[in-house]
């Protein structure tokens, strides 16, 4: 149920916390994220049981949403891409998808480089799982304003018609929401061939784990997500 497993993801936050140091634990807050449940999950839905969709993950962290993605009963492929700097991190991300899909995976790929240097890895995968393009790509707040509308600049053409894109950290990321902005003020020429679909609805609540004082201060029901569609 639900209520089991919001329990769970609680008993692994705390446990996390308890192995690692307390700086350790701020660097990595989230060990599980929220998205799947009210977003990529029904995303990944209404796109279809075509052959096999594409999901490209912007920012990896531990791996969460990739796995879950994996995971979806629609056949998904994942890519992810990030650079892993600190220390352990790519360790244990990897540990983790081991041991859930083993070690050799072809439908799950993690690129280990920086954000704005993958877009041509990126495209070669895309290739290599004979894909016309991403169908869903997922932003996390990875860098300031000017890298993040560079991240947009260089990924958005790749995702593919009726494609979606995400943007995660609207509501607590003072950075995604001034890209959010930035984008709708210059719809003009930056946007042709793409809609605003907004926030989706969040009605279980769903947060983030970490300290209370990261928490962000805005309704249970209101999403952290801005979704947007290629239709063009």
């Amino acid at each position: 149920s639900l209520a089991l497993f919001r329990n769970l993801l609680v008993e692994v936050g705390e446990i996390y916390e308890k192995l690692r140091p307390a700086q350790r634990a701020k660097e990595l807050i989230g060990f599980v994220s929220s998205e799947y449940g009210h977003a990529l999950h029904p995303l990944r839905t209404i796109l279809g049981r075509r052959l096999d969709a594409i999901f490209v993950e912007l920012g990896v962290l531990k791996g969460a949403n990739c796995f879950t993605m994996r995971r979806h009963p629609y056949p998904t492929s994942v890519i992810g891409v990030d650079p892993f700097k600190t220390k352990g991190h790519f360790e244990e991300a990897i540990a983790l998808r081991n041991t859930l899909f083993g070690a050799k995976n072809p439908g799950m790929k993690w690129l280990r480089t920086n954000y704005l240097g993958a877009r041509n890895d990126v495209k070669a995968e895309l290739e290599r799982l004979k894909s016309e393009g991403i169908d869903i790509l997922l932003i996390n707040p990875v860098g300031d304003e000017s890298m993040m509308m560079q991240i947009w600049t260089q990924y958005h053409d790749l995702v593919s018609i009726g494609g979606f894109v995400i943007f995660s950290g609207f509501l607590e990321s003072p950075v995604v929401k001034q890209v959010i902005i930035n984008l709708m003020d210059k719809s003009e020429f930056i946007f042709s061939g793409f809609l605003f679909l907004g926030s989706p609805r969040n009605p279980e609540g769903a947060t983030f784990l970490g300290p209370p004082e990261n928490q962000p201060a805005y309704g249970k029901a209101m999403s952290d997500l801005v979704v947007i569609r290629r239709i063009a």
